[in-house]
């Protein structure tokens, strides 16, 4: 076949139809209905962010927007907002050890049944309301019903989990949504980490969910080749760039509010008692000699890595049976300072986050330089 120049053309105009038509079509399911895109193996999760949906794909901003807070939450309760990696799970269970005293008759069962994290959903397309209704009504494998473990009578006070930060100004951004000011009689705990840290500890992290999620949520989260891939999604401009960046100052902004407490992972690591003291008079509850004690064992990390089947985050609401986690994964080390050999033995690594914190924090401002030093040693 001879192909003239108007031929050319006529394909070159056809190849731009088929391409904007692949664009209104990408842009139309990417807000009509972006969860399709996480049908796609391997790789869905890339649309669902590309046509600005929120990450991870299983974060969901509606449970605190417009007056839903208001639905689900109550004067009294807790909610535990640290920063991912940060210890969360750390601090989800000693929020419920105070609030349990310790006692063995309110035991840990798992963090989505004990401590709900209401953001989170829990297969693609949930919506907020049928994930607060199956919060109520859902019974679990062994017969028990879910809404024992998390609104118990027994307890102080019901905790909740979330990674959003603080709306400090008159309108939210994509994760400052929690409306701090307006629920002054609910009480937030936040707690951040060495930045470097958090880093090396997604790394495993990322590594251990397990198949079954990940084929749910579109590839989510991915196999990064290196760890500077993995690095650079969350630093500053990647999609994931807000979990500790954004959420150290975000926090820093709340520091004085009555309603929050502000903790560092290296304090309460170099002094579990003094922090135990410190949530336990934030909450308003009294620990005697025997709970305190109690307190202390199931807070400390022998407990919660002997126990670590309790924190696989087995989603219940799911059509598939599924846990988040490969199991016992989830607690690790505890440890501070992996994250120095973790970047600054890596040049390309370091001087990707000395860009990053020379970017985003103005250390020659007084009140940065301290938020600085503060998120990566601890100490308010």
């Amino acid at each position: 076949h001879t192909y003239t120049a108007s031929s050319s053309m006529g394909l070159l105009k056809s190849s731009a139809v088929l391409v904007a038509l692949v664009a209104i079509t990408v842009a139309v399911i990417g807000n009509v209905k972006p969860e399709l895109f996480l049908l796609i193996p391997e790789v869905g999760f890339i649309p669902w962010a590309m046509t600005g949906n929120m990450m991870p794909p299983y974060f969901d901003r509606t449970p605190y927007l417009g007056d839903n807070f208001g639905k689900w939450i109550r004067d009294g309760d807790v909610v535990v907002a640290v920063g991912a990696k940060s210890g969360t799970n750390w601090l989800l269970n000693c929020a419920h050890q105070i609030r349990a005293k310790g006692s063995d008759d309110l035991p840990w069962v798992d963090p989505l049944a004990t401590t709900p994290w209401v953001e989170f959903r829990q297969y693609p397309g949930e919506k907020f309301e049928d994930n607060l209704a199956a919060m109520n009504t859902t019974v679990l494998a062994d017969g028990s019903k879910l809404s024992d473990q998390w609104n118990n009578d027994k307890y102080a006070y019901r905790a909740f989990k979330t990674h959003f930060t603080p709306m400090m100004g008159a309108e939210p951004g994509m994760d400052e949504i929690l409306p701090i000011k307006d629920f002054p009689k609910v009480k937030f705990l936040a707690m951040a980490r060495n930045g470097k840290d958090v880093m090396a500890s997604f790394r495993p992290f990322w590594e251990s969910h397990t198949p079954e999620f990940k084929k749910t949520w579109g590839g989510f989260p991915p196999n990064y080749p290196t760890s500077a891939a993995m690095l650079k999604d969350l630093l500053p401009g990647g999609p994931i760039g807000h979990l500790w960046f954004n959420y150290v100052r975000s926090w820093w902004a709340a520091k004085d509010e009555d309603n929050v407490l502000l903790l560092h992972y290296n304090d309460l690591k170099k002094d579990l008692k003094g922090g135990i003291k410190k949530i336990a008079k934030f909450v308003d509850v009294e620990l005697n000699g025997k709970e305190f004690a109690a307190v202390e064992e199931k807070c400390g990390f022998v407990w919660m890595k002997e126990n670590g089947d309790k924190f696989n985050y087995n989603v219940w609401n799911s059509p598939t049976p599924m846990n988040v986690m490969v199991d016992g994964t989830l607690i690790n080390k505890g440890v501070s300072g992996r994250g120095k050999g973790f970047i600054d033995d890596d040049d390309e690594m370091l001087k990707m986050w000395d860009d990053a914190v020379d970017g985003f924090f103005d250390l020659e401002n007084s009140d940065d330089a301290a938020m600085f030093k503060w998120a990566m040693e601890g100490s308010v």
